[in-house]
C-alpha cells in the first residue's frame, strides 16, 4: 500500500495544474462554508448583543401585577433571573406639552435590575435609597421640565384610575377627547416625596413609546404592593409555559427579538423562509464544491485510467485502486481544508470589520450602548465546516472510485470504457457540412464518439450556469425582499402640527426650513378619504386578496391623499413628464405599490393594486387617477402603508375632502441631529410643542445600513460561487483537451492545417455552449422558482427572473469555454508531434 501511496503522490506532483485547480477547489468550498458558519455565529452573537444592550436579556414581562405574584414567578426552578420595579404612583407636573404623556412615573429599582436591565448613564449616578431620584433625559427633550444633579425636588405622588377605580399603569395609554382632555380616568394623590436628583439616563427601553408617564428612578423600600417584572428563563423555549403558569392573568409581553434568536419565537413564517432559505444557501454551496470536487477526481481517474489498468495487471486488488484514490483525496484534503478554514475566517474577519459600523448603524440604541460587530468564532463552527469539507472531499471523490472499481483491467489498459461507438451513432446532418465544413463535420463525430467525456464537460457548464444564476437569483431576491419589507423615507426630520392648515402652517415651516443644515423642505398635507374605485381598475391579485366581494362592480376603500408642496409637487410632475392638469388638481397621481403585513400569516404582501389609470369618488365627490408610479415625490412617503393619492397642496379645496388635512413639515439635513435641536430650540422659542418633532433619519440609516450589508454577502457569496464554477469549468476542458492530445497530433500529422484545426475547436466551444445552454438554462428557472417560493413564505410577492444575470451567465458560458480551449491549444503548441503521437 506504501507503493501505491507514493504512486499517488507522484500523479499529483506530475499533474500540478489539476493538482492546483482541485486544492483551489477545496479552498473555496471550505472558505465558504467556514465563513458561513463563521458569518451566523457572529451576526447571532452582534444581535443577541444588541437586543440585550437595548431592551435587555429578559424574555417575558408584567407590568403592574402584585408584588407576591411576581416573587413566586422569580422563585420558579424556570427562572435565571428576575428584574422588578416597584410601581411607587404618578406624579403630576405642569411643565409637560403632550397631552398624552402628562405624568412622570415614579419607580423603584429592586435588587439586581440595574444589573440586568440596560440603564445607559448619561450624568450623575444610580440611585442608593428611596430618597434618590434618576431622571430620563427625554423629560427635558419633549417638556419644559428643568433640573440639575444634586437639585431638590418635590413630587405628588398619585394612584392612577379609571372611571371604575381600576388602578392604571404604563400599559395603559391615556385616552384623550377631541380636545386633548382625558375624561376617562383621575388622579387620587396619596402623599408627597421629596428627592434628591443624583443623575440623568438614556430612554428606558422598558418604557413603552405610549406609556403615560416618563420613568423616573428610585430604589425601592419595599412600600409598593405591585410592580413591574422581567423575567429570564433557563431555557427560552419554557416562556410562553411559563406565561401560562405565573402572569398570563396579568398580561404579558415576550422579548421577541431574543426569542427569535433563539429560535424560540414560535413564529412559523419566520422560520420556514429562514430555513428555506439556509438550506438552499447551504445546498447551493455544497453541491457547488460535490460537483467541482467530483470532477476533478473524476478526471484523475480517467487521465490514469490505463495506468490503474496496469497496477491491477500486475496484482493491485481494487480496493487498493479505489484507495489510492481515497488517499489522493485525503492528502489535497490536508492541504486545502486548514487553507480554506483560514481563508474563510480572514475573508469574513475582513468583511466584517468593513462592514462593522453598517451593522452598528442598524440599531443607533446599539451603538451608544457600546455593542460592536466582532468576528465571532466559535470552535462549533470551524469544526462543522472543516468536517462538511473534509466529507465533501471524500464522497467526491468515492464517486468515481466505485467507477474504477467496476472496470477490468483489460477495459482499463484498452481504454475502451469512454469511447463506444454503435451504429449510425456517428451520422451527422447535411447542414453542419453547409455551415461549418469538413471541420463542423468533423468536431460532431467527435462530440458523438466518446459521449461519456463530452457530457462531463456540458454537464460541468450545465452546473456552474445553475449555480450562478441559483446564487444570482438568491441574492437578487434576498435584496429585493429587504427593500420590501423595511420602511425607508425620503426625509431626516418631520415636523407634525397639531392641527391648522397649511397656511397657517406655513410661517413656522419657514421658520424651521430656514435652520442652517436643512438642505430641502417641504409643506404637505395628508387626509385619509373613502374611495369608490371600479373593480376592473384592480389587479386580480389584490382584488382577490384584499376585498370580500370582488365581483361588485365597485369596491370601496381607505386611502392617503397627500397634498404635496406646490414647489416640490411641480419639479416631481415635470420630472414624470406630465402636463400642466396635474398642477391644477383636475388628475391625481397615484403611488402604485402597497405593502401589508398579514399578522395571522405572518406574511407580507406587496402589491401593485391598480393595472391603469381610472376614475373613482372620493368621499363621494368625483375625481381621476391619470398616471400610476411607484416613486414618491419628497415628504409624501409619510403615508406608506395606503394606497396613495398625490396632488398639490393648492387642491386641498378644489378636492373638498371631507377630513381636514393633517399638516407635517419635512426637511432633509445630512447632520440631522444637529438640526434637530436647534428646530427644537426654534419651537420652545416660539412656544409650540416640541413632541412633535421627530428625527427619522435613523432609522433610514439602519435601513439604508442592512441593504448595503445584504448586497455586500451577495456579491460576496457570487463572487464565490463564481469562482467554484470558472474552476470547475477551466479544469473539466483544459484536462479534456490534454487527454485528447495523440488524437490531435494525428490529425496534424495527416495535413489539417491550423486554420481548420481552430475551426474544429471553435465548433466544438460552440457545441459545448449551447448544450450547456440547453440543460442549464431549464434547471436554474427551477431553482428559481424554489428560491422565490422560500421567500413567499415571507414575502408573497411576484415571481421574476433575474435576467441581467442570466445574461452574464449565458456569455460567461460562451467567453470561459473559448477563453479555457485557447489556453490548452497554447499548451499544445509546444508539444512534438511525434513525440506526442508515441505517447502511451
Amino acid at each position: 500500500m506504501n507503493v501505491l501511496h507514493k504512486y499517488t503522490r507522484k500523479s499529483l506532483l506530475g499533474s500540478r495544474t489539476r493538482t492546483a485547480v482541485t486544492i483551489v477547489g477545496i479552498i473555496l468550498s471550505v472558505a465558504m462554508l467556514t465563513a458561513v458558519t463563521t458569518l451566523i455565529s457572529s451576526v447571532q452573537q452582534f444581535m443577541i448583543d444588541c437586543i440585550i444592550a437595548v431592551e435587555g436579556g429578559w424574555y417575558c414581562e408584567s407590568i403592574g401585577i402584585p408584588a407576591e405574584t411576581a416573587d413566586s414567578a422569580a422563585a420558579d426552578s424556570r427562572t435565571e433571573w428576575a428584574a422588578e420595579l416597584e410601581c411607587i404612583g404618578y406624579a403630576t407636573f405642569e411643565e409637560s406639552e403632550n397631552p398624552g404623556k402628562p405624568y412622570l412615573y415614579l419607580a423603584g429599582m429592586r435588587e439586581g435590575f440595574a444589573e440586568h436591565m440596560p440603564i445607559r448613564l448619561t450624568e450623575g449616578r444610580l440611585p442608593e435609597n428611596s430618597g434618590e431620584l434618576l431622571l430620563p433625559a427625554h423629560l427635558f427633550e419633549q417638556t419644559r421640565f428643568t433640573a440639575a444633579v444634586g437639585d431638590t425636588i418635590t413630587l405628588p405622588v398619585c394612584d392612577r384610575l379609571s372611571e371604575d377605580g381600576v388602578p392604571l399603569w404604563q400599559f395603559d395609554p391615556v385616552s384623550l377627547d377631541e380636545n386633548d382632555n382625558a375624561p376617562f380616568e383621575k388622579t387620587v394623590k396619596r402623599e408627597s416625596r421629596t428627592f434628591t436628583v443624583v443623575g440623568f439616563y438614556a430612554r428606558p427601553s422598558c418604557e413603552p413609546y405610549t406609556a403615560p408617564g416618563y420613568t423616573c428612578l428610585t430604589a425601592a423600600d419595599g412600600s409598593a404592593g405591585t410592580v413591574d417584572a422581567w423575567f429570564r428563563l433557563h431555557d427560552p423555549n419554557d416562556t410562553y409555559d411559563f406565561i401560562c403558569d405565573h402572569t398570563y392573568s396579568y398580561g404579558c409581553s415576550t422579548n421577541t427579538e431574543l426569542l427569535r434568536m433563539t429560535g424560540s419565537s414560535g413564529e412559523s413564517a419566520y422560520n420556514s423562509v429562514l430555513y428555506a432559505l439556509g438550506t438552499i444557501f447551504v445546498v447551493i454551496i455544497l453541491f457547488a464544491s460535490v460537483f467541482l470536487i467530483y470532477n476533478a477526481f473524476s478526471i484523475s481517474i480517467s487521465e490514469r485510467t490505463r495506468q490503474f489498468g496496469l497496477l491491477s495487471s500486475v496484482g493491485a486488488t481494487r480496493r487498493q485502486l479505489s484507495g489510492c484514490v481515497l488517499y489522493e483525496a485525503f492528502v489535497l484534503s490536508c492541504i486545502g481544508v486548514p487553507l480554506g478554514v483560514l481563508s474563510g475566517i480572514g475573508g469574513i474577519g475582513v468583511t466584517l470589520a468593513a462592514t462593522s459600523k453598517m451593522f452598528t448603524s442598524i440599531l443607533a440604541a446599539s451603538y451608544q450602548s457600546g455593542a460592536r460587530m466582532r468576528l465571532h468564532v466559535s470552535w462549533e463552527a470551524v469544526v462543522i465546516a472543516a468536517v462538511l469539507g473534509l466529507v465533501t472531499v471524500l464522497f467526491s471523490a468515492w464517486i468515481p472510485a466505485l467507477r474504477l472499481r467496476r472496470l477490468t483491467a483489460i477495459e482499463a489498459i484498452r481504454q475502451t470504457a469512454d469511447v463506444k461507438i454503435r451504429p449510425r451513432a456517428v451520422r451527422t446532418s447535411r447542414l453542419t457540412y453547409k455551415l461549418y465544413g469538413f471541420e463542423g463535420v468533423l468536431a460532431a463525430k467527435n462530440f458523438k464518439r466518446a459521449r461519456r467525456k463530452y457530457r462531463v464537460t456540458v454537464f460541468s457548464l450545465s452546473v456552474s450556469l445553475v449555480l450562478f444564476v441559483s446564487a444570482s437569483s438568491f441574492c437578487t431576491y434576498l435584496s429585493d425582499s429587504a427593500r420590501d419589507v423595511l420602511t425607508s423615507y425620503s426625509f431626516d426630520i418631520v415636523y407634525q402640527y397639531d392641527g391648522g392648515t397649511l397656511d397657517g402652517a406655513r410661517a413656522i415651516h419657514q421658520r424651521l426650513a430656514a435652520v442652517d443644515g436643512v438642505e430641502q423642505a417641504a409643506l404637505n398635507g395628508a387626509s385619509y378619504a373613502g374611495a369608490a374605485i371600479p373593480s376592473s381598475a384592480f389587479r386580480s391579485d389584490f382584488l382577490r386578496d384584499s376585498f370580500n366581494n370582488p365581483d361588485a362592480e365597485a369596491q370601496e376603500m381607505s386611502v392617503a391623499v397627500v397634498f404635496c408642496d406646490d414647489e416640490v409637487y411641480a419639479g416631481y410632475v415635470e420630472k414624470l413628464g406630465l402636463g400642466p392638469e396635474y398642477l391644477r388638481g383636475d388628475r391625481l397621481i397615484a403611488v402604485n405599490l402597497l405593502r401589508q403585513y398579514n399578522q395571522e400569516e405572518g406574511r407580507y404582501y406587496v402589491y401593485t393594486p391598480l393595472n391603469g389609470p381610472t376614475a373613482l369618488r372620493l368621499d363621494g365627490r368625483g375625481a381621476e387617477i391619470g398616471f400610476l408610479t411607484e416613486e414618491y415625490p419628497f415628504g409624501a412617503d409619510l403615508m406608506q402603508g395606503h394606497l396613495v393619492l398625490l396632488c398639490p397642496a393648492s387642491a386641498v379645496d378644489y378636492l373638498g375632502l371631507e377630513e381636514t388635512p393633517n399638516v407635517y413639515s419635512c426637511f432633509a439635513a445630512p447632520d440631522h441631529k444637529d438640526v434637530t435641536e436647534r428646530m427644537n430650540k426654534i419651537l420652545r422659542e416660539d412656544e409650540q410643542e416640541t413632541y412633535l418633532l421627530s428625527d427619522y433619519a435613523e432609522s433610514a440609516s439602519s435601513v439604508r445600513s442592512l441593504l448595503t450589508i445584504v448586497k455586500v454577502f451577495s456579491y460576496g457569496f457570487i463572487t464565490l460561487i463564481s469562482l467554484i464554477a470558472l474552476a470547475n469549468v477551466f479544469n473539466t476542458i483544459s484536462t479534456n483537451v490534454q487527454l485528447r492530445r495523440r488524437e490531435f497530433a494525428t490529425l496534424l500529422s495527416v495535413g489539417m492545417t491550423n486554420r481548420s484545426f481552430r475551426r474544429m475547436m471553435n465548433y466544438e466551444c460552440l457545441l459545448y455552449g449551447i448544450k450547456g445552454l440547453m440543460y442549464g438554462l431549464p434547471v436554474s428557472f427551477l431553482t428559481t422558482w424554489l428560491i422565490h417560493s422560500s421567500i413567499n413564505n415571507g414575502l408573497v410577492s411576484r415571481f421574476y427572473m433575474p435576467w441581467g444575470g442570466v445574461i452574464i451567465a449565458v456569455v460567461s458560458v460562451f467567453l470561459v469555454v473559448f477563453v479555457t480551449m485557447l489556453y490548452a491549444m497554447r499548451k499544445l503548441k509546444k508539444c512534438n508531434l511525434i513525440e506526442t503521437m508515441k505517447e502511451d
